[in-house]
């Protein structure tokens, strides 16, 4: 892998509906850095009200993009279940640039999950606390996974969309 600039950009891919436990796991060990990108919408808050709460939904279902000092150690990063694999192609992660990701960074707030104890889970989201999608992170098994998940249709045509694919990857295709 070449290295574009200080840091190792990567896009991983995760149990849905666990982007923000991910992110905030890997945002307790040191130097590394998630970003989620989170968009808000309303929704009742139970079928027999008409009133509306804000909620925080990931823009990328199941994907989040982590920011690594250095070339990562999968073996470790891989020891959390919740993490299934990079996403890349013939088994080589795709490496992003942060020249390629910012103008996606800049159109799309971040969501950090906040935990505090006695309250639901709260993601900050562009300056406000929204509410997050109701989460556990018990009764998930562990799966047998592969070093690198090859991407869907669906998100190879949203990753083309926002950056675009390394080199070796086109030549390979």
């Amino acid at each position: 892998m070449t290295r574009g600039d200080d840091t190792f950009w990567f896009a991983l891919r995760v149990v849905p509906q666990k982007e923000y436990v991910v992110a905030h796991l890997l945002e307790k060990r040191s130097e590394i850095f998630a970003y989620v990108p989170t968009a808000s919408h309303y929704r009742r808050r139970t079928r027999y009200s008409k009133a509306g709460a804000e909620y925080a939904k990931p823009e990328m279902p199941g994907c989040l993009f982590a920011r690594f000092p250095a070339e990562p150690a999968w073996y470790d990063v891989l020891k959390n279940h919740l993490i299934l694999g990079p996403i890349g192609r013939n088994g080589e992660p795709w490496q992003f640039h942060a020249r390629e990701l910012f103008s996606y960074f800049a159109h799309t707030p971040n969501g950090t999950l906040i935990l505090s104890k006695g309250e639901p889970p709260q993601i900050f989201v562009a300056g406000r606390l929204l509410r997050a999608p109701t989460t556990q992170v018990r009764n998930i098994s562990k799966r047998g996974k592969g070093n690198v998940v090859e991407p869907t249709r669906q998100e190879e045509t949203a990753l083309q969309g926002l950056v675009s694919i390394p080199e070796a990857v086109r030549i390979a295709a």
